[in-house]
């Protein structure tokens, strides 16, 4: 439901440069970094214009343009295969800007290349900071959910957190139901909380630390359960709220069983 929101705020932002514009190709290669996705720079004080090989460069810039044109309309099609075997030669020629990027990090997503776009999306997600909330909370929900895919719940947490303020309120339900689970993992997880590594002892301390270490550890862990409860909590106060249906009774039910489990 959230990619569908945010292909329909595409182009009502007319962030897809040519969107929709008869001669898509001219503008992608006007050199303008409002609309193009790539520029290859050209010497100009050379008089090189019309020899055959540049003709020959030019005709192919004109292609890689129409191609890109496809892979946006494959993009806002939900067609993320089409749109990624267009993409990526691309992106491998040119290096896309930091939203088109973006959008091939999307495609890796759906089809569970979660590896490679984790790589995209921390890339381009620093540079992306002007756009508009919603979008930029799909792209960090994304992100974290790779993280998650890969159990690397850790990593994924922060995601999370920074999704929420940005995203609507029938989505925070969803980020706060994981953002439980990444709690609970890590309260389950020998050493993977900041504080178990830290105080962890090493080889060479005395008894006196190892006691230390294993009693800050178990403070730790009642702590992660305490943040993994709080979590549940405000995710069932959502989905009461916002999406109390049918679809959604089992997650609910979920969630429930969960807090039982964690008094």
């Amino acid at each position: 439901m959230k990619f569908r929101i945010l292909v329909g705020s595409l182009l009502v932002w007319g962030s897809l440069p040519g969107w929709a514009v008869p001669g898509i190709g001219a503008l992608a290669l006007s050199g303008g970094r409002s609309f193009c996705a790539f520029s290859p720079s050209l010497n100009r004080s050379e008089t090189a214009a019309e020899s055959a090989s540049f003709q020959e460069k030019k005709g192919d810039r004109k292609a890689d343009a129409e191609q890109l044109a496809r892979a946006l309309d494959y993009f806002a099609s939900e067609k993320f295969h089409e749109c990624l075997v267009l993409l990526q030669p691309l992106n491998r020629r040119y290096k896309l800007n930091p939203r088109y990027r973006a959008y091939l990090a999307v495609c890796l997503y759906y089809e569970w290349e979660y590896a490679e776009a984790i790589r995209l999306f921390d890339e381009v997600l620093p540079q992306l900071q002007g756009l508009a909330p919603h979008e930029l909370s799909l792209y960090y929900w994304m992100d974290a959910e790779s993280y998650f895919a890969l159990q690397q719940y850790d990593r994924a947490l922060p995601l999370y957190g920074k999704m929420l303020p940005i995203c609507w309120d029938n989505e925070k339900p969803d980020a706060y139901y994981r953002l439980g689970f990444c709690h609970l993992f890590a309260a389950e997880s020998p050493g993977a909380s900041s504080s178990e590594k830290v105080s962890g002892s090493s080889e060479s301390s005395g008894s006196s630390e190892k006691a230390s270490g294993s009693s800050e550890s178990s403070g730790s862990s009642a702590e992660e359960r305490k943040k993994a409860k709080e979590c549940f909590e405000l995710s069932l106060e959502g989905y009461l709220k916002y999406r109390n249906t049918p679809n959604e009774k089992a997650r609910i039910a979920q969630i429930r069983h969960m807090l039982g489990g964690l008094k």
